[in-house]
Protein backbone atom coordinates (compact mmCIF):
# COMPACT_ATOMS: atom_id res chain seq x y z
CA UNK A 1 0.00 0.00 0.00
CA UNK A 2 1.60 3.59 -0.73
CA UNK A 3 3.60 1.89 -3.42
CA UNK A 4 4.40 4.04 -6.47
CA UNK A 5 4.03 2.24 -9.89
CA UNK A 6 6.86 2.03 -12.18
CA UNK A 7 8.08 4.85 -14.79
CA UNK A 8 6.85 2.92 -17.75
CA UNK A 9 3.21 2.37 -16.22
CA UNK A 10 3.10 6.37 -15.95
CA UNK A 11 4.52 6.73 -19.20
CA UNK A 12 1.36 4.80 -20.93
CA UNK A 13 -0.96 6.96 -19.35
CA UNK A 14 0.95 10.09 -20.13
CA UNK A 15 1.07 8.71 -23.80
CA UNK A 16 -2.90 7.84 -23.76
CA UNK A 17 -3.81 11.38 -22.00
CA UNK A 18 -1.59 13.60 -24.37
CA UNK A 19 -3.25 12.10 -27.18
CA UNK A 20 -6.93 13.49 -26.27
CA UNK A 21 -8.11 16.10 -27.92
CA UNK A 22 -8.10 19.38 -26.12
CA UNK A 23 -4.92 18.31 -23.83
CA UNK A 24 -2.18 20.20 -24.34
CA UNK A 25 0.38 19.13 -21.78
CA UNK A 26 0.70 17.28 -18.45
CA UNK A 27 2.54 19.22 -15.98
CA UNK A 28 2.22 16.84 -13.06
CA UNK A 29 1.10 13.18 -12.19
CA UNK A 30 1.23 10.96 -8.96
CA UNK A 31 0.03 7.47 -8.39
CA UNK A 32 0.33 5.15 -5.80
CA UNK A 33 -1.37 1.30 -4.96
CA UNK A 34 -4.12 1.32 -2.71
CA UNK A 35 -4.56 -2.52 -2.30
CA UNK A 36 -4.06 -4.32 -5.99
CA UNK A 37 -5.13 -0.67 -7.73
CA UNK A 38 -3.61 2.28 -8.94
CA UNK A 39 -5.06 5.89 -7.83
CA UNK A 40 -3.57 8.17 -9.97
CA UNK A 41 -4.18 12.47 -9.75
CA UNK A 42 -2.66 14.06 -13.03
CA UNK A 43 -2.83 17.71 -13.60
CA UNK A 44 -3.56 18.30 -17.68
CA UNK A 45 -3.09 21.63 -19.45
CA UNK A 46 -6.02 23.04 -21.62
CA UNK A 47 -6.34 26.40 -23.85
CA UNK A 48 -6.74 29.17 -21.51
CA UNK A 49 -9.58 30.48 -23.91
CA UNK A 50 -12.12 27.98 -23.62
CA UNK A 51 -14.81 28.08 -21.93
CA UNK A 52 -15.23 26.24 -18.45
CA UNK A 53 -17.98 24.16 -19.74
CA UNK A 54 -15.66 22.75 -22.89
CA UNK A 55 -12.55 22.48 -20.43
CA UNK A 56 -14.54 20.09 -17.96
CA UNK A 57 -15.49 17.91 -20.37
CA UNK A 58 -11.69 17.46 -21.81
CA UNK A 59 -11.66 16.52 -18.24
CA UNK A 60 -14.17 13.92 -18.29
CA UNK A 61 -13.03 12.23 -21.23
CA UNK A 62 -9.52 12.33 -19.82
CA UNK A 63 -10.91 10.55 -16.45
CA UNK A 64 -12.49 8.06 -18.31
CA UNK A 65 -9.60 7.25 -20.51
CA UNK A 66 -6.93 6.71 -17.59
CA UNK A 67 -10.10 4.87 -15.44
CA UNK A 68 -9.77 2.61 -18.47
CA UNK A 69 -6.52 1.16 -17.94
CA UNK A 70 -6.27 -2.14 -16.37
CA UNK A 71 -5.29 -1.47 -12.54
CA UNK A 72 -6.61 1.88 -12.38
CA UNK A 73 -9.04 2.33 -9.96
CA UNK A 74 -9.62 5.86 -9.74
CA UNK A 75 -8.18 9.28 -11.69
CA UNK A 76 -8.54 12.50 -9.97
CA UNK A 77 -7.90 14.92 -13.29
CA UNK A 78 -6.99 18.68 -12.30
CA UNK A 79 -7.54 21.34 -15.45
CA UNK A 80 -4.85 23.75 -15.36
CA UNK A 81 -5.58 26.67 -18.41
CA UNK A 82 -2.65 27.97 -20.05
Amino acid sequence: MGKSPSEDFIKKVKDKVIKIKGVTGINDVRAHYVGHFVQIEIHIEVKKDISTEKSHAIGKVVQRAVEGITNIDRAFVHIDPR
